[in-house]
């Protein structure tokens, strides 16, 4: 493996401490800053000033900033104009879930800026451990096993083939609702029953998943679920979201009519930052090695 140099690894949570002992044990040189532990293998910057100089890249978490101007995790705050006005176009800077405003603040000070919440290898790995926690959190909710349950699933991306699949392996009884016609022979050649949506106006084919369900799943990030649909929900009804903004319906809605929700960002983070954050690093690897030593 080519030499990186100096990799920071800024804020952050358990996930972040895995990604850093990670890419240590993969022989990079890893500076953490902002945690009360120093994971192991690495050294540690007491402040941000330390964990910047001489960086070659920079590592920030998931989400990377606190109101669009802070990094998150940091027990000295750094803000991002601070951190943008010390690193140049020679220092890579991965973050996530990134506002337009952050990425406008970059682009001005000339930093390169890469989303790697955006990375195909990043979302693949993290199917997994969404789904998993996805499953957890149901159970914990449920006063029912998902052995016999009746669940749908709301896409077949990434995340929704993985969780049909557990959630048959579980033995539920697992719909999958999608778009194109492709996706449901794919669903049917898993043994799942796929239901295709369709659109009228107000009316679509997913009041048929608004009856009879014990637990929904959403994974696609587009408001297929009117106030009309979610008031059509049993009360009993579970209904998960697992999509990006704006996820799968209005949260005012859902309110409204009294529906049973519950919203699972960052489940990966969450469920097993220690599985999370190795998959990270794995994914990140190439990445640094191209960026840091891109002319």
């Amino acid at each position: 493996m080519q030499k990186l140099g100096k990799i920071s690894v800024l804020g952050g949570d358990a996930r972040m401490g895995a990604l850093a002992e990670r890419l240590c044990e993969l022989g990079v040189t890893v500076y953490t800053c902002g945690r009360e532990d120093c994971p192991p293998g690495c050294s540690r910057a007491d402040e941000p000033t330390a964990a910047l100089e001489g960086a070659m890249a920079l590592i920030l978490p998931i989400p990377s900033f606190v109101e669009e101007r802070y990094v998150y995790g940091m027990q000295t705050p750094l803000s991002a104009e601070e951190l943008f006005d010390r690193v140049g176009r020679s220092c890579p800077v991965f973050g996530a879930r990134l506002s337009p405003a952050i990425r406008s603040r970059a682009a001005q000070a000339g930093v390169r800026l890469i989303d790697y919440a955006a990375l195909e290898e990043v979302q693949l790995r993290n199917a997994v451990p969404t789904a998993e926690g996805a499953l957890y959190l149901a159970m914990q909710a449920l006063d029912i096993t998902l052995d016999g349950a009746r669940a749908a699933v709301i896409g077949y991306g990434r995340i929704g083939r993985v969780l049909a699949r557990l959630l048959r392996a579980l033995g539920a009884e697992v719909t999958v609702a999608v778009r194109k016609s492709t996706d449901a022979v794919r669903i049917a050649t898993e043994h799942l029953t796929p239901l295709q949506i369709v659109y009228e106006g107000e009316d679509s084919s997913l009041l048929a998943v608004c009856r009879g369900y014990d637990v929904i799943f959403n994974t696609v990030p587009c408001r297929l679920f009117s106030q009309r649909l979610l008031a059509a929900l049993p009360r009993t009804t579970l209904l998960m979201e697992l999509a990006s903004a704006p996820g799968g319906w209005d949260p005012d809605d859902a309110a409204a009519v009294g529906a049973r929700v519950i919203y699972a960002p960052g489940l990966p983070g969450k469920y097993a930052p220690r599985t999370a954050g190795k998959l990270l690093a794995d994914s990140l690897l190439p990445y640094l090695q191209r960026e840091v030593h891109k002319v």
